[in-house]
């Protein structure tokens, strides 16, 4: 099994990188960065099974190997492993996030059958209350110190509640998510703090909440809350923020070439 099914690509990076390689060069450096992705970290230099990969002689293979670690696309590391120091970057913040995504469902889950439990106990209180006969909903007299007397209800029971109605906007998010509710007032106000903070809905709110729910779809405590993805869409966003600051340093610095992936 992949140890990453997939990974970012910002096409303005990877095509200002590619412009100092020749077509076969790009070939062999996109296939080696999908293989070091794919395993979660440097390659052996088994030349025979990267050849392999590329589809070409031993010979050749070596020569498009050197001419990318000349052009400081590929490196060999201290044991002889290939590798990429920004794919080696994404790698390690990625397993950051997925750790921390971790640790919060793990809370969220205490958290949540906690308040379930609250929850539980509070209904059997007030369905106790709302039996015929209980003191609760009985009318009583109250004398007043005149000899009259008023009637008052103790308690008239829990408003009705009902289900909020969901603006269409909110149907897509929803659906990334896959809850099998309509959004609580709660998540909206989630979304509300999302975009108040700049980050956009479509480029990255969807994208990251369909990621993180694919990943918790068969956990024992999926998420259930728009806060349980906060950190990742966070995380997410500052990620762009960063790439969107090299890409302008690049355009700054090289006009339309630059150093890409």
């Amino acid at each position: 099994m992949s140890a990453r099914p997939y990974h970012k690509r910002y096409h303005s990076d990877a095509l200002a990188g590619f412009m100092s390689l020749t077509l076969e060069e790009r070939g062999a450096y996109q296939t080696l960065l999908d293989l070091i992705y794919d395993r979660g970290g440097p390659l052996p230099d088994n030349e025979r099974l990267l050849a392999g990969y590329m589809g070409i002689s031993l010979r050749k293979w070596r020569v498009l190997l050197e001419d990318l670690i000349a052009k400081r696309k590929i490196v060999r590391n201290q044991d002889g492993h290939l590798t990429n120091p920004r794919a080696e970057r994404e790698i390690e913040n990625d397993a950051k996030t997925a750790r921390k995504l971790a640790e919060n469902g793990s809370k969220g889950g205490r958290n949540r059958a906690e308040n379930a439990k609250n929850a539980n106990e509070n209904n059997e209180t007030d369905q106790a209350a709302l039996r015929p006969g209980s003191s609760l909903t009985n009318t009583r007299v109250r004398e007043d110190p005149n000899g009259s007397s008023t009637r008052a209800r103790t308690h008239e029971g829990r408003a009705g509640g009902g289900v909020p109605s969901q603006p269409p906007e909110d149907a897509e998010i929803v659906t990334a998510a896959r809850f099998a509710w309509p959004l609580s007032h709660a998540d909206r106000r989630q979304l509300a703090a999302w975009e108040k903070d700049g980050i956009d809905r479509a480029a990255t709110v969807i994208p990251v909440l369909t990621r993180v729910a694919a990943e918790r779809a068969n956990a024992s405590d999926p998420p259930s809350t728009l806060r349980y993805f906060d950190r990742a869409v966070r995380a997410e966003h500052a990620q762009d923020v960063r790439a969107e600051e090299y890409r302008s340093d690049l355009r700054e610095r090289y006009g339309a070439v630059g150093g890409g992936h």
